[in-house]
């Protein structure tokens, strides 16, 4: 089928059953999994018959399946009164939308235009060129040692350091708008003013609070295995009006100080504060609403694209490395990688024996019926990819109300990340250890506190882990350099991360419906 050509249909069930084949076949044709096509091709025949029982104006709808900018897409576009088909009751879409998986709207000069993304499986691509990059990095890397040192350190000062602080510096640009857009469409999910008071903050209290629980584990269990140097703010020399002082400083004086500074913990705050504000206007706030979901919808766009690029970053960086005989610390990722693993695995038991206790079931028949959707997670290195397969396990095998699930869990597919935290921790100690960071009691604090925000702010999208390498580094005054090597340990870590992610939220969310009834125990332990 053409891939960018328009065609117009005349809106009946007719053109509606031709519509999802089509989107069908394609998706077919670009290899994407059964799951997500039949997902994808429920989603838009929903979406078309609200359009066609919406209004009798709506006679014809123009459809383009195909690629645009990169990435495969549906679009439609239709004439008429502004109608959304993509609101919902149950105020899920927000959150969706802010990890790409559902439509967008939006309406301009008497025509409404939804389009959404209909494959996942870019992830793979970046692998396989991510390691590409490494191999042939490595190769160049290995036949520079033949080359006159004056050439070699030539090519480096005039064209790989400039590349390499270019690249930093457009994800510096927006990694602070990404942040706080994305805090506000995730406070935005909620819904409204009474469903965050009644609902919403004892979840996204619950998330928060496991997340720095998980962080603080973390930094204890790993600190015996890395040999830090200790700084002047540490041991008895500290003193309790710099921790105090450290959290203060995270209100900012100014709403634009955070984002020229790169203060993450306080462009978070911006974000919250923002988020709830809105939700608590409503109605009146409409037009920053749209401003707010846009918004995030373009710097995670922007942020996309400029991480296509990672694995060209990946050869010019490693190279870099290689050429200023730098690369002897990249021998040693095996270690924060065992660490991680290990923690993840005890946290995760742990974690299974305090929720079979608290619901009341089996750690072993619990840990069977979450299995389908850790093992696709685990698999593909998404959560993203395991939501569908996530939401029945919650459901059908849990007995977890399905209106708790619709918004718990896309709520915690953004901002529930056990894993990912845990893996911020361990290796902001490793690279404390790689550059001899001096570390303290107040560096301790602040590795928990960024790590847990970050892993909260930061959403499961194309390029999101090396921005929160980026800013974490930045928060931390661990060296850009790092970025390499973190870049080339989460090619591994992140499938290992994703499957926990996908685990541990399910745990969470299965124990938060038990405190709040919203658990059917019969269809539990069935």
């Amino acid at each position: 089928m053409s891939a960018k050509v328009w065609k117009e249909y005349d809106l009946d069930n007719v053109a509606i059953e031709k519509i999802s084949e089509d989107v069908q076949s394609y998706m077919k044709e670009i290899g994407e999994e059964s799951r997500n096509i039949h997902r994808n091709r429920l989603v838009i025949e929903e979406l078309l018959l609200r359009i066609k029982d919406s209004s009798d104006e709506v006679k014809k709808i123009c459809v383009l399946i195909g690629r645009q900018y990169g990435r495969h897409v549906f679009r439609m576009t239709y004439n008429g009164v502004a109608f959304d088909p993509t609101s919902n009751e149950e105020s899920s879409f927000i959150l969706l939308e802010t990890i790409g998986l559902v439509p967008m709207w939006g309406y301009k000069r008497g025509q409404n235009a939804v389009s959404m993304t209909l494959s996942g499986r870019a992830k793979k691509g970046r692998l396989f060129k991510i390691l590409l990059a490494v191999v042939v990095a490595g190769a160049l890397g290995y036949l520079g040692t033949f080359m006159p040192v004056g050439i070699k350190q030539g090519i480096d000062e005039s064209l790989l350091a400039p590349l390499i602080n270019c690249f930093l510096g457009l994800l510096s640009t927006f990694s602070g708008f990404m942040i706080a857009l994305t805090i506000s469409s995730g406070v935005l999910g909620v819904g409204d003013a009474s469903t965050f008071s009644r609902i919403g903050k004892k979840v996204i209290s619950r998330f928060f609070i496991f997340t720095m629980l998980a962080a603080s584990v973390a930094l204890l269990a790993s600190y015996p295995f890395f040999e830090l140097t200790t700084g002047e703010s540490g041991g008895a020399s500290f003193k309790i009006k710099e921790l105090t002082g450290m959290f203060f400083d995270i209100i900012p004086s100014n709403p634009i100080d955070p984002f020229s500074t790169g203060n993450s913990l306080q462009i978070i705050v911006i974000g919250l504060f923002v988020g709830v504000g809105l939700l608590v206007l409503g109605e009146r706030t409409k037009s920053l609403v749209t401003f707010v979901r846009e918004g995030t919808t373009l710097t995670q766009w922007l942020t996309s694209t400029v991480c296509s690029v990672v694995p060209v970053f990946v050869f010019v960086a490693l190279l870099h490395q290689i050429w200023g005989g730098r690369i002897s610390a990249l021998l040693t990722v095996w270690k924060p990688l065992l660490i991680v693993a290990i923690l993840t695995i005890v946290w995760g038991v742990i974690v299974v024996i305090f929720t079979s206790i608290r619901v009341r079931i089996s750690p072993i028949k619990l840990v069977k019926k979450i299995f389908p959707a850790y093992i696709l997670a685990l698999s593909t290195g998404s959560s993203m990819m395991a939501f569908t397969t996530g939401m029945e396990v919650c459901e059908k095998k849990l007995g977890v109300e399905p209106s708790y699930v619709r918004f718990s869990y896309p709520m915690g597919n953004v901002m529930y990340m056990q894993g990912t935290v845990i893996y911020l921790v361990v290796i902001s100690m490793f690279f404390a250890e790689t550059y001899g960071l001096k570390v303290g009691l107040m560096w301790l604090v602040m590795t928990v506190v960024t790590a847990g925000f970050l892993a909260i702010a930061v959403p499961p999208i194309p390029g999101a882990a090396i921005m929160l390498f980026t800013v974490l580094f930045s928060q931390l005054g661990i060296p850009q350099d790092a970025l390499v090597m973190a870049t080339a340990m989460d090619v591994v870590a992140d499938f290992f991360d994703a499957g926990a992610n996908v685990f541990l939220m399910i745990l969470e969310i299965t124990d938060g419906a038990n405190s709040m009834k919203q658990l059917n125990h019969e269809v539990l332990n069935k």
